[in-house]
């Protein structure tokens, strides 16, 4: 059999029938124990099974998750359902016993208790939450539309949502509210410039960054995600943060310190691994969607507007003759050596990390495709 320009197995064809046949039956959700069973009684391996459950997903006509392959959702318009069930409108909300407590958290922090999660689906009787309900949220959590941030005043895991956040602060406010340091130190912006940046993408970046490094306490005691921004600490002793920021088609960093940086070996490598970091989290959402995404790593001065393209400057902009240049939303001279130092002098990191990623995913599509040969 050849799909397009892949050449598939044609005994997949049976397989394709049999999810046709349970789609009919009206399963939205399978458990892969039965799949398996179904295809052993139709000579196929587990091996092939799962390139073949894998393909499929590929292909969006089921969403199977290899590292959570206990249930395998045969109608993707059913996940759509779930996620609608968290989202809807405010009409909606009303109608269920909810605790204004619990929808008052959601709105101003992005927290979604387990008692709010089990209200909102509770009318929704086609979803079988009650059955599914972990699947469903580790589902949810995989496709980053829920997040358990890492949180500094409590051990309780929960469910966080920053999409559903109806509250806002300027970048400026939270910061005079909350990092009011004697002798604080901003680095300039690293500014990664798209051509085009749908939010969802920045959310993958977002909730990865508030998976992997805890979340900053703001002095009401929230913590500090918002709709398009957070602040997380960089380290144990709580001494730097980083600023993560979206604008228009722009991801945006910016460390804070208490005090002025003195390690410079140290700040080197902070500031390197957060750039290599970013760049290789940008390449997995491109090889998970299979989209283009051009940009172009800039950067601009720490008291710059991070949303304001104006001031923003790339490593092939900066002076070859002279040692400073011309900050063109202040229209004063800075000097190269901060934002060079701090991240443009790393532009070469992400050539490399751009170069090294492509060949994994050449490498991984030559392997897939030598395995359905051998089928």
């Amino acid at each position: 059999m050849e799909c397009f320009t892949e050449v598939l197995p044609t005994r997949w064809i049976n397989l394709e029938n049999l999810l046709e046949v349970l789609k009919d039956l009206g399963e939205t959700v399978y458990s892969l124990e039965n799949i398996k069973k179904l295809a052993d009684d139709i000579l196929i391996k587990n091996e092939e099974l799962i390139l073949f459950l894998k393909y499929q997903h590929k292909i969006g006509n089921i969403i199977f998750l290899e590292d959570k392959p206990n249930f395998i959702i045969l109608k993707p318009s059913w996940l759509v359902q779930c996620f609608r069930s968290l989202v809807c409108d405010d009409e909606k909300k009303k109608q269920f016993s909810i605790k204004v407590t619990e929808m008052h958290k959601l709105a101003n922090s992005g927290e979604l208790s387990d008692n709010l999660i089990d209200a909102l689906f509770a009318n929704e009787l086609d979803i079988k939450f009650t059955v599914y309900k972990h699947h469903i949220l580790d589902i949810m959590e995989k496709f980053d539309i829920l997040v358990q941030p890492q949180l500094s005043r409590t051990n309780k895991i929960s469910y966080y949502m920053p999409c559903m956040i109806e509250t806002s602060s300027s970048l400026e406010d939270i910061i005079e509210e909350n990092l009011n340091f004697d002798n604080y130190h901003r680095t300039p912006w690293l500014v990664f410039e798209f051509k085009f940046l749908p939010i969802a993408y920045f959310n993958h970046v977002l909730f990865n960054y508030i998976r992997e490094y805890r979340v900053f306490d703001l002095k009401s005691g929230q913590p500090a995600l918002y709709t398009g921004k957070a602040i997380v600490y960089l380290d144990q002793i709580d001494y730097r943060l980083l600023i993560i920021c979206f604008s228009k088609n722009a991801i945006s960093l910016q460390i804070y310190s208490a005090e002025e940086p003195a390690n410079s070996d140290e700040n080197d490598k902070t500031h390197e691994k957060i750039l290599n970091d970013l760049c290789s989290e940008i390449e997995k959402i491109k090889n998970r969607y299979m989209h283009t995404i051009s940009y172009e790593m800039k950067a601009k001065c720490s008291e710059g507007v991070y949303s304001k393209r104006v001031g923003r400057i790339s490593y092939t902009d900066l002076p070859t003759t002279r040692n400073d240049y011309l900050c063109r939303e202040h229209n004063i001279w800075h000097s190269t050596e901060d934002i060079e130092n701090t991240w443009l002098k790393y532009a070469a990191v992400v050539s490399i990390a751009l170069l090294y990623f492509k060949l994994l995913k050449e490498i991984e599509r030559k392997r897939h495709k030598n395995a359905l040969c051998i089928i």
